[in-house]
């Protein structure tokens, strides 16, 4: 829904008699947009593919910069929009989130990363390996396993993953259990800046040419600030550096993270499990990473820096 309802946004603005509209009716192959035996939506390469092709359109579109404030994915709620010559992204109300990140000169969506949902197949895999010592089926014999270790990866998300979520926990044996703040913020913009108001925080964003910046001020309203990215980046280019409150997260990419103070820092490769003909498989889909900040004073302002390695 998320890919689409971005394809149709695409459409607007754009001469058939244009290159960009050869890019949009590219972006409409169906393949990435289902889920079944033959692959789909599970398939990282598939709506790479697809975000390609969406994305090219834009930079050929050459849309005004500046914001927009639209419900592009027409769930009732008006989405912000922001484009420069370098990204374009989409933040919603709901726990002040940005629900995409494009590179325009990647070609590249950097947030493309799947939720992991419950499919009607799992319901039918049993949870733990059966002995076959009495003549009973082991799981291998029920079900065809194209990873032996799929199983151990089977996880489905609360929550759909996005960026900049935000979490409020008194302990940090809580990262990952719950859920993030999705209450509806306030919003203003002006220029390259977007600020979010919510119960006890102020969420600030300001976009540059190679950088997104955001500057959280939060009242210590629990013990700790978790901040949540998840970034589609692929597995063999994932570094994971740490430089003192900066962290390098892929050298191929140029993607970094810069922090204002110190954190912990939390890393999860996802992986989804699904069906395919060769039989249950995990794919890999992107990564988790959980910014840790301890609230210590009565007023906390922090900030995350997300862009280009220097």
């Amino acid at each position: 829904n998320k890919m689409h309802k971005r394809m149709l946004f695409l459409r607007k603005g754009i001469s058939k008699n244009s290159n960009a509209y050869i890019h949009y009716l590219r972006s409409g192959c169906n393949c990435a947009y289902w889920h079944g035996i033959f692959g789909g939506l599970y398939l990282p390469h598939l709506r790479d593919a697809i975000y390609k092709e969406i994305i090219t359109a834009e930079r050929e579109n050459k849309r005004k910069t500046g914001f927009y404030v639209e419900d592009y994915n027409k769930d009732g709620i008006e989405e912000i929009i922001y484009r420069n010559e370098r990204f374009m992204l989409f933040f919603h109300r709901r726990g002040g989130r940005l629900v995409e990140l494009d590179d325009i000169l990647l070609g590249r969506n950097l947030t493309d990363v799947m939720t992991r949902y419950k499919e009607s197949y799992h319901l039918d895999i049993p949870k733990e390996e059966t002995s076959d010592g009495n003549g009973v089926k082991t799981i291998h014999e029920i079900f065809r396993l194209k990873d032996k270790d799929a199983l151990k990866y089977l996880k489905f998300d609360s929550y759909t993953k996005e960026n900049f979520l935000d979490h409020h926990l008194n302990s940090i044996e809580e990262i990952g259990k719950g859920k993030p703040c999705l209450e509806m913020y306030d919003y203003e913009v002006s220029k390259n800046r977007l600020l979010f108001r919510g119960e006890g925080l102020i969420k600030e964003f300001v976009i540059e040419e190679d950088f997104i910046e955001a500057t959280v001020t939060i009242n210590k309203i629990s013990n700790f600030y978790v901040t949540e990215l998840n970034l589609s980046i692929p597995i063999e280019d994932v570094e994971m550096v740490e430089r003192g409150t900066s962290i390098v997260i892929s050298k191929k990419d140029r993607l970094s993270i810069e922090l204002n103070k110190g954190a912990l820092f939390r890393f999860e490769p996802i992986y989804t499990v699904s069906n395919s003909p060769s039989g249950i498989e995990k794919i890999y889909q992107g990564i988790t990473l959980f910014s840790v900040f301890p609230l210590k004073e009565e007023y906390n302002r922090i900030k995350i820096k997300l862009g280009e390695l220097k």
